[in-house]
């Protein structure tokens, strides 16, 4: 059994160095990426980009439309504190003793 162990181990340590050579060679083989591909990789990134400004330029359209209909709201019913407001009116309930 010690004997297959040693052999198996010593296979492996033969195989090693020669996978990853294997594996190396395979790595410098790959072709370089194409212009027609570079192209289109850039495309796609400025078309990404192009996207995300259009969806920050929507959300700031978004939230300066709210910030208008708020100020809007507020000049069309003035708030009813400070001075000249009349105050508000208390409901009590009959017999409560905090009215």
């Amino acid at each position: 059994m010690r004997a297959a162990i040693v052999i198996v181990a010593a296979a492996a340590g033969l195989l090693a160095p020669a996978l990853a050579t294997s594996s190396f060679a395979q790595t410098q083989r790959l072709p370089r990426r194409s212009p027609a591909e570079q192209q289109v990789d850039e495309i796609n990134r400025s078309l990404t980009r192009k996207q995300q400004r259009v969806g920050n330029e929507q959300q700031n359209q978004i939230e300066t439309n709210q910030l208008r209909q708020e100020i809007h709201r507020q000049n069309s019913f003035p708030s009813m504190t400070g001075p000249g407001s009349i105050a508000p009116r208390r409901i009590c309930s009959p017999g409560s003793s905090t009215c």
